[in-house]
């Protein structure tokens, strides 16, 4: 099942988590694939610091597979999202995320739309996202990580919180193997670092082992 909704403005095109949702669920026997489409996958500053945040959230909730995953206020039924055993994710870089990306557009859509709609310094104190939840960097003070946190509060899709609780429930010998990343960037390093606390199972890329070999001081093997 995906976990953020889609950006406002960018049509998909074979990358948005329902695709990839849709392209495990069928190679996954017994999967049922749930979608996303058309759910915007924040609310912008401007319309919660309005007073219409609830609003929004309710609205929605009216999707119902958003509704599936994610829950809402008035909807009794546990969300799915509370007892997944897997989240299967990418991890973005402040840096990289600027970067063009050849057949989708000049930059990463999700960080295009989290840099439309709050303040563009704000991303600036953050190192990065691990499913689209920023992560402060470590150098910023206790105002700028308040921030941080905020900007996560308008997000629409997993939570900190469903992070580490899947995190934190992770047993491969119940087949539940928790957060899984896939990075492949060396410049991913530091935002890898920041939320390795969160992650269960890492796979990336020999250059970015490299990277992290280096930050670490880890001898690398021939």
């Amino acid at each position: 099942m995906p976990i953020a909704g889609e950006p406002t403005n960018h049509e998909p095109n074979g990358v948005s988590a329902s695709d990839a949702a849709r392209t495990l669920a069928r190679a996954w026997p017994g999967s049922q694939p749930l979608s996303l489409r058309g759910v915007q996958s924040r609310i912008p500053k401007s319309v919660y610091e309005a007073g219409e945040a609830k609003i929004a959230r309710k609205l929605v909730g009216y999707s119902n597979k958003y509704k599936k995953i994610f829950g809402r206020p008035d909807y009794p039924d546990r969300p799915l999202i509370r007892h997944v055993p897997m989240i299967l994710t990418g991890i973005g870089d402040v840096r990289t995320s600027k970067r063009p990306i050849e057949g989708v557009g000049p930059s990463d859509p999700w960080y295009l739309e989290t840099e439309e709609a709050e303040d563009r310094e704000v991303l600036e104190w953050a190192e990065g996202n691990i499913g689209g939840v920023w992560i402060a960097r470590s150098d910023v003070s206790e105002e700028q990580k308040k921030q941080i946190d905020e900007v996560n509060t308008r997000w629409l899709g997993a939570q900190h919180d469903d992070f580490k609780r899947c995190s934190r429930t992770a047993d491969m010998e119940r087949n539940r193997p928790g957060v899984v990343v896939l990075a492949v960037e060396p410049e991913k390093k530091n935002i890898v670092l920041e939320a390795l606390y969160l992650v269960n199972v890492l796979v990336v890329s020999r250059q970015l082992a490299d990277a992290l070999a280096d930050e670490l001081k880890i001898p690398r093997s021939p």
